[in-house]
Parts: C-alpha cells; structure tokens; sequence
C-alpha cells in the first residue's frame, strides 16, 4: 500500500512528516524523521526516516528473494532545490515463513531508511519535498492489497 509522506526540511535542522499520524486500517506508520548533517543551503544531509509496523505484521524488504514479494520502497521526489539520492534500507530479520525452505528477511516492528539529500546553495526553507512509501503489509499468511 501506497503510504504518502511529506518530508520539510527546516531551518532549525528538523524533519516533520505530513502523514505521521498512523491512518485507521494501516498498519504501517511514520515513527521519526531525523537529519544527520547539517541542514542549510549548500549542503549535504541525510533524512533517516523511522518506519513503524504493527505487532503480528512483516512487509518484505527493499530487496525481495521473489518475484512474489512486494517490495518496500521509498520514492523522493525531486525539485530544483534538492536532490535525492538512491534510499538505503536496513537489513530485514529472518524469518520463516509456510511454503518457503529457507527463512526470508522482513522487516518487523520498525526499520529505517536512510535518504541522503543534496541542497542547492540558493535553497529558500522551509522546503517541503514529496515522497512515498510503498509496501505490502502481511499478517500471517494474508497479505493486505498493495495500492497506489
């Protein structure tokens, strides 16, 4: 499922999230936007976004093992004022699941995903930049319907 985030980037070195508030029905949420580096015109920083997920639920990785598996995947979109670079994604823990030999990673509880973002040096902020998590959502062996 499509789980829409709007990333700002502050002057006082803050990210806040547009849609941090968990939805009703999803079990997936923005936890914590964070900066590493510092934040101003001309720089380069990475947005460490905390991702949330439900106890008794699991989302298949950044890197799936399957063509089955829906992978979990960050865009940023990109404007004048800041580029984006490709995402990096926390390993996934083991886990065994019915029909498969060997365990697979998922990522349970929380994950976090690192963006690493380039300022232009005529950057104005506060900057809001659009991006979107996708991600299947599975609990046991029903999987919630991945949508746009």
């Amino acid at each position: 499922m499509k789980h829409l985030l709007c990333l700002a980037a502050l002057l006082a070195a803050t990210f806040t999230a547009a849609a941090q508030a968990k939805k009703a029905g999803e079990p997936v949420s923005i936890k914590q936007i964070e900066f590493k580096g510092d934040v101003k015109p001309g720089s380069n920083f990475v947005a460490v976004v905390t991702v949330a997920v439900e106890k008794g639920y699991y989302l298949y990785p950044n890197r799936v093992t399957s063509p089955q598996m829906f992978r979990t995947d960050l865009q940023v979109g990109q404007l004048p004022a800041i580029r984006a670079l490709p995402a990096a994604f926390s390993s996934g823990v083991p886990k065994a699941l019915p029909g498969i030999k060997e365990p697979v990673p998922v990522y349970e509880e929380s994950f976090t995903v690192n963006v690493p973002l380039m300022l232009h040096q005529n950057a104005v902020l506060p900057l809001t930049v659009p991006a979107a998590l996708s991600y299947q959502a599975t609990q046991g062996t029903v999987r919630k319907p991945a949508a746009q």
